[in-house]
């Protein structure tokens, strides 16, 4: 039995001696191969490429954890909202673009015929909210049929959270049915958001005053001894633009909630140029605003060429810009839309040509003697004045030669007809009281009493005689001889 079991102990032990030969000699093996194809590789080497493998798994692990943070909203996204939002950039934006406008308007004041307008607001570059840059044109039509119109071209900008900057410029014609006056305008302003302050300027261009119908008159008569002197004048009827400069300012008075309130603006204005006179005028009014796109507006003004005139116009508008397009939890939003929303309105300004109509009057010549303009001679007076006293300058008139001037006057119409020559030139001229007995009156000679209005013919039209028209006629007692003559 112990044989045996040595025997098979020293098979065992030969067995594990040939195997771990084969190991080591297969060992050896692979350690040969490996070293005669492998690349040395230097120290600092290995370094390097083991950074790069951290730094290259560290990304990775960063992209992973950044992909699944952007992956969170989007799934919450998708789980609030089936469909896609504007962004509130967009939205803001949006409601800040002020769209192309159109409005109808009545106005009447001083200076011009009430008129209609239709006109239009229309945007050409803007980046909303901050800025535009527009054209505004109207055509107007007044209570006589006459046709007008304008164009002007502007700019706004947002100066601040609370102000609006903005200045115009452009032309305007009007049409009078005698012609057409045109004129160029030129404005700025700042508008805020209960408040505005507007300067406009307006000059004629070409000829601004018109003369529609002319004629030649005698002014100023006046008796100097036994002549009528009267002045020679021109007088015109005149259409006349006029150069204007105001600066205007609103203020918004209440606000009765949503888009209704009251402003109450006034404002300072200046007339000239072609005007009667220069003439600074003043002018106060209300506006009642009951919409953003309906305005009623009543007031009064007063200047020394047109004197006190009420003033009104209402104006209703389609389109622009909703005064409340955006609203903002916080408000701020909401407050700057509402300021920006102005930048959609109408300039304020008048949209016409103020024209002057009056009668320019220039005398051509002072003391003219009165001409028969048919006889072409001049008209002679022989005065007679029945409380004159006789007395010249101190002399008693029984000493002078005595001719009926208006400084000696005779005292009856008899003495008058005794000196008078007997043509159409020649006017007995008599005052109240009794003048006198019987006469007898040269062929031609003319008899006028001041009673009634006594109106005479010259070489530059009627003209009333200097004190006719008393109501107080003379007397004569006898017997009264009229040849060719008259007696009025």
């Amino acid at each position: 039995m112990k044989t045996h079991f040595c025997l098979a102990q020293s098979r065992l032990q030969k067995q594990l001696r040939l195997g771990l030969s084969y190991c080591l000699s297969l060992a050896s093996v692979f350690a040969i191969s490996a070293e005669a194809i492998a690349v040395p590789v230097a120290p600092d080497d290995i370094e390097q490429n083991h950074t790069a493998q951290v730094l290259i798994t560290q990304q990775t692990s960063d992209k992973q954890t950044s992909d699944s943070d952007e992956q969170a909203p989007a799934s919450q996204e998708s789980a609030s909202s089936p469909t896609a939002q504007k962004s509130p950039t967009e939205t803001e934006t949006a409601a800040r673009r002020i769209q192309p406008s159109y409005n109808i308007n009545f106005t009447e004041g001083a200076g011009h015929e009430g008129f209609a307008s239709f006109g239009s607001f229309f945007p050409i570059f803007q980046t909303p909210g901050e800025n535009v840059t527009f054209l505004e044109g109207r055509v107007n039509v007044d209570t006589d049929g006459d046709f007008g119109g304008g164009l002007q071209a502007g700019y706004r900008t947002l100066l601040n959270d609370s102000t609006i900057l903005g200045a115009y410029a452009g032309l305007d014609a009007l049409g009078t049915g005698n012609g057409t006056f045109t004129q160029a305008g030129v404005g700025a302003e700042l508008l805020g958001e209960s408040w505005d302050l507007t300067l406009n300027a307006n000059l004629p261009l070409g000829n601004a005053r018109r003369v529609i119908d002319s004629a030649i008159q005698a002014a100023n008569p006046e008796f100097v001894n036994n002549q009528l002197l009267i002045d020679e004048q021109q007088v015109d009827e005149v259409e006349a633009a006029l150069t204007t400069v105001s600066l205007d300012g609103g203020l918004e008075l209440f606000d009765f909630g949503g888009d209704s309130s009251l402003w109450g603006r006034s404002g300072v204005y200046f007339l000239g140029g072609e005007a009667s006179e220069d003439s600074l005028g003043v002018r106060a009014s209300l506006d009642y605003r009951a919409t953003n796109n309906l305005r009623f507006e009543a007031g009064v003004q007063h200047d020394g060429v047109f004197g006190t005139n009420a003033i009104f116009s209402v104006n209703a508008s389609l389109g622009g810009r909703p005064r409340r397009a955006y609203d903002a939890d916080d408000g701020s939003i909401e407050r700057r839309d509402q300021l920006w929303a102005r930048a959609a309105e109408p300039i304020n300004r008048t949209n016409t040509v103020l024209v002057e109509n009056r009668t320019d009057v220039e005398i051509l010549q002072e003391d003219v003697a009165a001409i028969n303009p048919d006889t072409g001679n001049e008209f002679v007076f022989r005065h007679v004045d029945p409380a004159a006293n006789g007395v010249v300058n101190g002399v008693l008139a029984e000493e002078l030669i005595r001719e009926g001037t208006f400084e000696d006057p005779l005292n009856t119409i008899a003495q008058a007809a005794n000196v008078a020559d007997a043509n159409a030139d020649n006017i007995i001229f008599v005052q109240e009281g009794n003048a006198g007995g019987g006469f007898t009156l040269p062929d031609g000679v003319q008899v006028r009493s001041v009673g009634p209005v006594q109106e005479l013919n010259t070489q530059f039209g009627e003209v009333v005689l200097p004190g006719s028209g008393s109501g107080n006629l003379p007397t004569v007692t006898g017997q009264v001889t009229v040849g060719s003559g008259v007696v009025a």
